[in-house]
């Protein structure tokens, strides 16, 4: 009789155990996943944006020659980027050095060809090559970085 008596409580202790214990893992896999689903929309914005500037895949980019006229703020987007800056630090360390390195190459090429347009018509031939040299450069690099990150944030979703 006295063992029944002592039986009740310990069941009932082992019981609530096991629930906490369910409802723990539960809970635990359930942030797990919402994280991994976080992750990979932080993924694929990037990569839709980073694949929406197609004028990186043109042999001549977007045309050497068109640079004085082009609209360079109409072709580079990091509207996704800044939207998804918050959630970046979820992502593997090569996919934020990637994403950082493409971004930040991406400013820096802007401001190239900015300046570029700025001084179109008052550098001399020599000065004018050497220019447009870097920034075919740059942009034979970002196409290069480009790539790079589709196929690394690819592998990943």
């Amino acid at each position: 009789m006295v063992l029944d008596s002592q039986m009740g409580p310990l069941i009932i202790a082992t019981a609530t155990f096991i629930g906490a214990l369910v409802g723990s893992l539960t809970q635990f896999f359930i942030r797990r996943r919402e994280q991994s689903e976080r992750r990979n929309k932080v993924r694929k914005a990037i990569k839709n944006e980073v694949e929406a500037m197609e004028w990186l895949d043109r042999e001549d980019a977007f045309g050497i020659g068109a640079l004085p006229k082009t609209d360079i703020e109409g072709l580079i987007s990091r509207q996704m980027y800044e939207a998804q800056a918050k959630d970046i630090g979820l992502l593997a360390e090569e996919e934020i050095e990637k994403i950082v390195t493409f971004y930040t190459f991406l400013s820096s090429t802007k401001v190239l060809i900015l300046g570029y347009q700025e001084e179109w018509g008052s550098l001399h031939d020599a000065d004018e090559k050497a220019k447009r040299d870097k920034i075919e450069a740059h942009l034979d690099n970002l196409h290069e970085m480009r790539e790079e990150l589709v196929s690394e944030l690819d592998n990943r979703i």
